[in-house]
């Protein structure tokens, strides 16, 4: 086991809910009181570990559970530990909120358990009364680690919290650290697609700066750093004995499985890989002919300006590990790539902001497609991943020629259509469906001369009298199926846009503002549902008989009724031809 310091995690009930506002304001309060803290970011977030970097002045970092195992987890948290007093952990999303909305792999709770952190749980407590206490109720019951240690209502007076406060620590048995007032200020938000740099922001160091004054206005910061504090103190109390369990339990392993010793102590050694590389020099990479008297680093070039600016650390920094020289480089206002590289690295950014200057580079984007069709190994991720394709639309509309690589168009959104990881699953017909095709009937051999035909000829024997019988396609309504299965996925307590928002703003359930997040809803993500036209053909991506419209429109409910935001839109989108089977496309938007 490594070193141990205090650590605490910043999760919240769901996205929104100010968890980034008041980790900034921790992290600001305790640079207050001289400590060291280092903070991390839970998951794929390129933007948030910014915001903590701009308080504490060094990188951020991202532990990511999808991605990689416990021990992996536990490495990559221990080796950033040295020279700091205290660890602050920023969820996602909502606690619970792991892969596909459902899952525990790739949530805050996920890593919490995973590192055994003490969790405080901001709530968003706007437009609520005593409802907030089962709300935390539920989550305490979920806390099958008990993990979750305080609460901080957000959005919400003193009033309120000093009200409310004595009921929730009575009825719940844990500590109600504080509130912060509903100051809209404050709120570190969105310019593009849910993204923005911290040095876009104006007045940022004066948000972070106030929000730091508020924490330690309305919040108990020492019981704060007291729960990251109790959790060192109870770990010690443990960490002889459970060190010693483990040490028992891998030799015990290791004596069971000789033969696989060693793998296994390789296999599990790509962990240690980032923590030598704080220390230790600089592999080199072999060439093709891993020839020990023949060693090269490799140049890769690197896409870095403020068009591609997003990357994780821990990448970059393992490919130097490993030998690689990154030569960084911009497509937006270099001319070509750079000279002598051994690969291309294209990583995320805004190129449909940059659309037109990027197109206009012309030179650039000759260089980059005559080396990748000339074999240079390439990775491109979101941003860099557009910059390839054919076309890039942007936010008027307006088409711009991109490198070309990609036999394909990208099209602006208007809205960050998903975050987060996602499982695929090709749907039938897209996985090669029509590919078996029947031979045809081959043509009767004759070695005589034609005869002229009879005035009511009789088949040859070769053919067949008649076509083999065909079944009959059953065609059914689309439009009908969008009513339906919008009908099903309401009773699942979903609302609709724009029906229900339309009434709901008329009645005054709603404010404008939150009225224009979710409407129109092209602007609102949306996957695709594509089921065959023919209703006998009707069949989900296991295989399972749809039979009829109100199945299928089950189906699109069922789908739609896991997602975890409220506001939906079914739409039907036309046919598409997919391996000579024709497919309606159904789009379910979800906000």
């Amino acid at each position: 086991m490594g070193l141990k310091i205090p650590k605490v995690m910043i999760a919240a009930v769901k996205s929104g809910s100010g968890k980034t506002t008041i980790t900034c304001a921790f992290l600001k309060q305790l640079l207050c009181r001289k400590k060291h803290p280092v903070s991390f970011k839970c998951g794929p977030d390129y933007i948030d570990p910014m915001f903590h970097e701009q308080v504490l002045k060094i990188p951020s970092k991202n532990l990511d559970t999808f991605f990689s195992d416990a021990l992996q987890i536990q490495t990559l948290y221990e080796m950033e530990l040295p020279g700091h007093d205290i660890a602050v952990l920023e969820g996602v999303m909502g606690l619970y909120d792991g892969l596909g909305g459902i899952r525990e792999e790739g949530s805050s709770y996920h890593l919490a358990r995973t590192l055994d952190v003490p969790v405080i749980l901001v709530v968003d407590a706007h437009g609520m009364g005593k409802s907030v206490i089962p709300l935390i109720a539920g989550f305490l019951q979920y806390d099958e680690k008990k993990l979750i240690k305080g609460v901080i209502l957000n959005r919400t007076s003193k009033m309120f919290f000093d009200t409310i406060a004595p009921l929730i620590e009575e009825e719940l048995s844990i500590k109600a650290l504080g509130c912060i007032p509903n100051e809209k200020e404050l709120t570190l938000g969105s310019r593009h697609l849910g993204l923005i740099l911290p040095e876009e922001m104006k007045e940022l160091n004066f948000q972070l700066e106030k929000a730091g004054q508020l924490l330690e206005k309305y919040v108990d910061v020492d019981a704060m750093i007291g729960i990251a504090e109790c959790a060192l103190r109870e770990k010690e109390e443990t960490v002889e004995d459970d060190e010693t369990k483990l040490e028992d339990e891998i030799e015990q392993e290791n004596e069971m499985k000789p033969e696989k010793n060693l793998e296994e102590k390789e296999a599990s050694g790509k962990v240690k890989i980032f923590l030598q590389a704080i220390s230790n020099e600089k592999n080199k990479l072999y060439d093709i002919g891993n020839s020990d008297t023949n060693t090269i680093s490799p140049r890769i070039a690197v896409a870095k300006d403020e068009v591609f600016c997003f990357y994780y650390r821990d990448n970059l920094r393992m490919l130097e590990y490993y030998g690689a020289e990154l030569v960084y480089f911009s497509p937006l206002h270099d001319k070509t790539l750079p000279d002598n590289i051994h690969g291309l690295l294209l990583g995320g950014g805004y190129p449909e902001l940059y659309a037109k200057q990027l197109a206009e580079n012309e030179s650039m984007r000759k260089s980059i497609k005559e080396a990748l069709e000339q074999h240079l190994p390439s990775l491109a991720e979101c941003g860099g991943f557009m910059y390839l394709h054919e076309t890039l639309t942007d936010k008027d509309g307006k088409n711009f020629p991109m490198v070309g690589v990609i036999p394909a168009e990208c099209q602006y959104m208007g809205k960050l259509v998903r975050f987060g990881y996602v499982e695929v699953q090709l749907l039938q017909g897209f996985a090669g469906k029509g590919t078996e095709e029947k031979p045809e009937p081959e043509p009767p051999i004759s070695t005589e001369a034609p005869t002229p035909a009879p005035t009511e000829p009789e088949q040859p024997k070769e053919q067949p009298t008649e076509a083999p019988a065909e079944v009959e396609t059953v065609a059914y309504d689309p439009y009908e199926v969008v009513s339906l299965a919008t009908a099903k996925t309401k009773a699942y307590g979903k609302i609709s846009i724009p029906e229900d928002l339309d009434n709901m703003l008329a009645n005054g359930e709603i404010t404008k503002e939150e009225y224009d997040e979710y409407y129109p809803y092209d602007g609102a993500g949306y996957y695709s549902v594509f089921v065959e036209t023919d209703l006998n053909q009707a069949a989900t991506t296991s295989g399972r008989k749809l039979g009829s419209v109100d199945g299928i429109a089950s189906y699109i409910a069922e789908m739609l009724s896991l997602e975890t935001g409220p506001y939906f839109y079914i739409e039907y989108a036309g046919v598409h031809s997919i391996n000579g089977t024709d497919f309606y496309e159904f789009r379910c938007y979800r906000a």
